[in-house]
């Protein structure tokens, strides 16, 4: 039985819901930039921050044009403060076109953001669309609807604590992390609606979508102008993102060796041609990486982990019932080896999760922590389950009906969700970042879980009604307090204050007067608390000496120079040290902040400083001013 949203219309027209999903989705960064901007809560203005990552995109925004300068290097910086290398990413260049483009504008650059990540969401949901309805055209809305709007449990568990007082408990961050972690939180994740921050997944996400889709169309109607194209898209994918890149090959990889009547040299020839074109743009990312290798191994220091399960299972939601009947269909419409491999799959996945839950049970967290020791301690047991489900892979026959290229979402999804799990080696898997994986798994699950609706509604046509519209229901309310709570200004005094990594958008009133009390300094501020004020110090004009923009544009080791700046703000560190960190980076201003003050005692410290004088205060916030 056919899913109502899949009527004949859609197979070769776009249904204005779909517009109008992408366009109100779209609009969610351009309406909250401004809304940040013009209207902060009571006693607080806007920081010029909106996510902890809004100093990287608004910094690289402007280098272009100021001759690769970078606020963030250091005077010992071995490159100096004007140098390519201080802008090493990819991403970095398309924010900085991205400046060059709106320069001369009327528009604050904050407004301009907004508007960038809205139409790069916008771009890759459009294009996640034309895959869908070349590769499932009977589920294509029914996935699109999964995947644009589908949530789990996060945002109505928020709701339903919201109204029984239970936030304000004092163990509701903890026990509440599971829920917040991947539906709520803004990141690489699989909902698209967490990814809207972030242009450079939207756009390298939007041209691996666009690559799969042109990959269909050379296979089916070859020609050199779609090989060339298909080659060159792969290219961009890769080096724009070159962690998402090379998954999209993989996928692609995936697609040609299981569709249908190709010869195999045919298969040869298309997957050597996917594979120049994402080795090149990788290459060229990675070669552009090797100029600044500090931040490779910043990176590698802060960033690690394995996907969570019990969160994972949270975000999906009511999907979790659909999957496994998606799978059982799915899993059919792929040749025998395939077959066999998917089921190998199952079989590990099975085995995983009851190690997993077992370990859970026994030690009792079921809520707070113990997440990657329990992936660690039941990975490599779990591929006991391979050999099993290799087995019955192989046994079970071929299934029937034309469900399109369902049996490949199957194989995607599987093999990423797998990888992204996992944390075989006694843990050395960890060191790769699986969970960044998560990324690229919206779309199979969406795929998988509309599969499921149909199966469902083959039988009970009125609860596959109520399951997609529960599924949606939950969709929306997460995105609602995504984007009103987490990162807008109705959180600032409830949700932004259990997580405080997600309170960045403002900061006092008390701290403004400060900042306009100082010009073009080189400012050392905390390098604890939210947010971090060396990035709100860049944002106004100011050299620092520490923010998260060290990672991406200082050429130091960011967890070494992060190390230096908290001793200095420490009880109990010598006059000595803090001197000579004040005279290596050539630090003008001490801000200490109102909006997350320093220590007392520490403060107490600081004015006992013969080399330390006061300039200004405001509320809890002092800046000193450093004498020679």
């Amino acid at each position: 039985m056919e899913n109502a949203l899949d009527s004949k219309e859609t197979h070769n027209t776009t249904p204005r819901w779909v517009w109008c999903v992408m366009v109100g989705l779209a609009l969610i960064e351009p309406l909250l930039h401004g809304w940040i901007l013009l209207a902060p809560p009571a006693g607080h203005v806007p920081s010029g921050l909106h996510t902890v990552d809004t100093y990287a995109y608004r910094s690289a925004m402007a280098h272009f044009h100021d001759d690769y300068y970078s606020p963030y290097a250091t005077v010992d910086s071995s490159v100096g403060d004007r140098d390519p290398s201080l802008y090493a990413l990819p991403h970095h260049r398309m924010y900085g076109w991205l400046g060059l483009l709106t320069r001369g504008l009327p528009l604050n650059p904050y407004i301009v953001l907004g508007i960038a990540h809205g139409l790069g969401l916008f771009f890759m949901l459009l294009m996640a669309w034309g895959l869908l309805r070349v590769s499932v055209p009977k589920l294509a809305a029914t996935a699109f609807s999964l995947f644009a709007l589908g949530g789990g449990a996060g945002g109505i568990l928020y709701v339903l604590c919201w109204f029984a007082g239970l936030t304000d408990h004092a163990d509701f961050t903890d026990s509440f992390q599971h829920f917040f972690l991947y539906e709520l939180c803004e990141g690489a994740r699989y909902q698209p609606y967490l990814l809207t921050a972030r242009l450079y997944y939207t756009v390298a996400m939007g041209l691996g979508f666009a690559a799969l889709r042109i990959q269909f169309s050379v296979l089916r109607q070859p020609s050199t102008g779609r090989a060339l194209m298909l080659l060159v898209v792969y290219g961009l994918c890769a080096f724009s993102n070159f962690r998402v890149g090379p998954m999209f090959w993989a996928v692609g990889i995936m697609h040609l060796l299981v569709f249908p009547a190709l010869s195999m040299g045919q298969r040869i020839k298309f997957c050597s041609l996917i594979t120049v074109g994402t080795g090149l743009g990788a290459l060229l990312a990675l070669r552009m990486l090797r100029l600044n290798p500090e931040l490779t191994e910043s990176a590698f220091r802060i960033l690690s982990g394995q996907l969570w399960l019990f969160p994972l299972l949270s975000a999906l939601g009511l999907v979790c019932l659909l999957l496994p009947l998606g799978l059982v269909a799915g899993i059919g419409q792929n040749p025998r080896w395939a077959r066999a491999l998917a089921m190998g799959a199952v079989g590990y996945l099975v085995l995983y999760g009851l190690g997993y839950v077992g370990y859970v049970a026994y030690y009792g967290n079921w809520l707070q922590g113990g997440e990657t020791t329990a992936a660690i301690a039941v990975s490599d047991w779990a591929f006991l389950g391979i050999v099993p489900g290799l087995w019955l892979g192989w046994r079970c026959s071929e299934g029937r009906g034309d469900l399109g290229s369902v049996g490949w979402y199957v194989l995607w999804g599987l093999a990423f969700l797998c990888g992204s799990l996992t944390a075989m080696g006694q843990g050395w898997f960890l060191q790769f970042m699986p969970q960044r994986f998560v990324v690229i798994l919206g779309l199979p699950f969406a795929v998988v879980g509309a599969m499921g609706l149909q199966q469902v509604g083959c039988t009970w046509p009125r609860v596959a009604k109520g399951l997609h519209g529960g599924i949606i229901f939950c969709g929306v309310l997460s995105i609602l307090v995504t984007w009103m709570g987490t990162y807008g200004p109705l959180g600032h005094d409830g949700l932004q204050g259990s997580y405080t990594w997600t309170r960045q958008a403002y900061m006092t009133e008390q701290d403004g007067q400060l900042f306009q009390g100082i010009e073009g300094e080189v400012v050392l501020a905390p390098s604890t608390g939210t947010p971090l004020f060396g990035d709100v110090a860049v944002l106004r004009g100011h050299k620092t000496v520490y923010g998260n923009g060290t990672l991406d544009y200082s050429r130091n080791i960011m967890p070494e120079i992060r190390k230096t700046v908290h001793e200095f703000f420490t009880q109990g560190t010598s006059e000595t040290t803090r001197r000579a960190l004040v005279d290596r980076y050539g630090v003008t201003v001490v801000f200490c902040p109102d909006t997350a003050p320093v220590d007392p005692e520490v403060m107490k410290e600081f004015k006992t400083l013969p080399w330390l004088q006061v300039q200004d205060s405001a509320g809890q916030g002092v800046v000193f001013r450093v004498q020679p």
